[in-house]
């Protein structure tokens, strides 16, 4: 998905972007995903996984 809008034929344009979700920052999935393996208990963690636990804190900061 090139984030671009498609024309009548479906076609990717060169007009402007679509307009999608703001990225107020980017989560550190590497950083996340190090802590989850440090946790002796753990012994395979997935990528939704992590990415779910990279946003956990962020949604208690918007409450």
């Amino acid at each position: 998905h090139t984030g671009r809008r498609r024309g009548k034929d479906g076609a990717a344009g060169a007009g402007p972007p679509c307009p999608g979700p703001a990225r107020l920052a980017r989560l550190p999935l590497a950083r996340v995903k190090a802590l989850v393996k440090a946790d002796p208990d753990v012994s395979l963690a997935s990528q939704e996984a992590v990415f779910v636990l990279g946003w956990a804190p962020a949604g208690q900061r918007r409450r």
